[in-house]
């Protein structure tokens, strides 16, 4: 019993601590959001998915799920559509697979108005398929293309990002979800992680996403790593840098060659967040992909100045701000407006590389 009533002292002593070095306020916010805080949207519509981490539920049907009438579907092979696709592309036709993040999805939008649908209401020849899911990094929009786009025929592939796409290929976790992982072994590409550690229980989770907000979590993580006293086996793993942008060069260079087999074009789009405009430097990555993608000959379209240039009054209709969707790191997500003005933007500069059917 004695052992029992230090130990129980010791975590009284270390809870003291912690709290008088947060700040009561922080810990406050903490257990406070561990009960009011609502879920990520995307719990709404995926399930667990061995091989991506997650992925959509096949006929997902979500009326309301961004706001009143602002609706979520997908088709029985998991995309965001109220249809599903035939291997060959229709006659007269043009297929454009989109791939990315949420930014791709829609995020805050319903079917109809995101960026990759809009497509086809500036050109009647295009059908397009929405393969955009919150939350993925390139590696698994990758990953996901390989697995089920490319058993479909199409003639161009976009691949859309935001700058933090390439961080997240770093880690093998996002928001408490384990990722599967890109390594370079053997001077080729490798997928580790698999199969993907299944989720925890909700409430656990939440408990690791919040705490990734204490002040104290980080830093003892950061004392931990410089005493050399991680134990975690790897998981989450987070490569370095330059791991990382080894395993980007590969990525984009096994899609171009995936494309040239299948006649496509593959183009990459860099869709800027509200915080990287009016930057005078370049945002992260920005300088590596512009290099990279010429090197390899993989047409790049970046939309940067093209909102930088916008008005004020005008940028401010483009991005979702703060608490307008009821779900955390919904803001500066694109709004209609600023999916409408994405989508004709990457017409214009995609169009010289649409042949005739």
């Amino acid at each position: 019993m004695a052992h029992l009533r230090l130990f129980a002292i010791n975590l009284a002593v270390l809870a003291a601590l912690l709290i008088a070095a947060e700040g009561l306020a922080g810990y406050s916010s903490f257990v406070a959001g561990f009960w009011t805080e609502s879920d990520l949207a995307e719990r709404r519509h995926t399930h667990y998915d061995p091989f991506l981490g997650w992925s959509n539920d096949a006929w997902a049907n979500i009326p309301d799920l961004y706001g009143p009438g602002v609706f979520l579907k997908t088709n029985g092979q998991g995309f965001r559509s109220d249809r599903d696709f035939d291997r060959t592309v229709p006659t007269g036709r043009l297929r454009i697979i989109c791939s990315g993040d949420s930014f791709t999805l829609g995020y805050g939008v319903d079917n109809d108005h995101t960026w990759c649908h809009r497509l086809m209401s500036l050109d009647a020849r295009l059908e397009t398929v929405n393969m955009g899911q919150g939350g993925y990094g390139i590696d698994q929009a990758y990953l996901w293309y390989r697995r089920d786009g490319t058993d479909l025929e199409h003639q161009m592939q976009i691949l859309a990002f935001i700058t933090d796409d390439f961080d997240r290929v770093a880690s093998s976790e996002f928001w408490s979800y384990g990722k599967p992982m890109l390594v370079v072994e053997q001077n080729a590409l490798a997928v580790k992680n698999i199969p993907v550690p299944g989720p925890a229980n909700a409430r656990l989770r939440r408990v690791l996403d919040l705490s990734q907000r204490l002040h104290t979590v980080t830093s003892l993580r950061h004392l931990q790593r410089i005493a050399g006293l991680d134990r975690s086996d790897g998981h989450p793993h987070h490569s370095s840098v330059q791991e990382t942008r080894d395993v980007v060069v590969r990525l984009l260079a096994d899609l171009k060659r995936i494309n040239d087999e299948q006649s496509s074009t593959l183009i990459l789009v860099y869709l800027p967040m509200a915080e990287e405009l009016g930057r005078r430097d370049p945002p992260d990555w920005m300088e590596f992909i512009v290099r990279e993608s010429r090197a390899l000959g993989i047409p790049l379209v970046t939309l940067l100045e093209a909102f930088d240039r916008l008005p004020p009054a005008a940028l401010s209709t483009m991005f979702f701000q703060d608490g307008e969707i009821d779900y955390p790191g919904s803001d500066g997500h694109y709004t209609v407006a600023g999916n409408e003005f994405v989508a004709k933007l990457i017409y214009e500069k995609i169009s010289s590389h649409l042949a005739a059917p």
